[in-house]
């Protein structure tokens, strides 16, 4: 619901960001993989000057880590 917040919010119309900041909380709390990995691709973004395209790669390479390592973390 935060993610969702804060890509549209009610208080500026349905307007908001991109959502990558509340990801990066959630994913901090939940799965720090997937927050390196995302912190990684916005880097990234930010060096080329397109962050926009960087949070974009970043979460289409967050679902395959996540598998991974949830799946290496649950056969321990």
């Amino acid at each position: 619901s935060a993610i969702l917040g804060h890509c549209f919010s009610p208080f500026l119309g349905g307007k908001g960001g991109r959502g990558v900041a509340p990801a990066l909380g959630a994913l901090a709390v939940t799965a720090w993989p997937g927050m390196i990995v995302l912190l990684g691709s916005l880097v990234l973004g930010k060096l080329v000057r397109e962050t926009g395209l960087g949070g974009f790669f970043g979460e289409v390479a967050l679902a395959p880590v996540l598998a991974v390592t949830n799946s290496a973390c649950a056969n321990r």
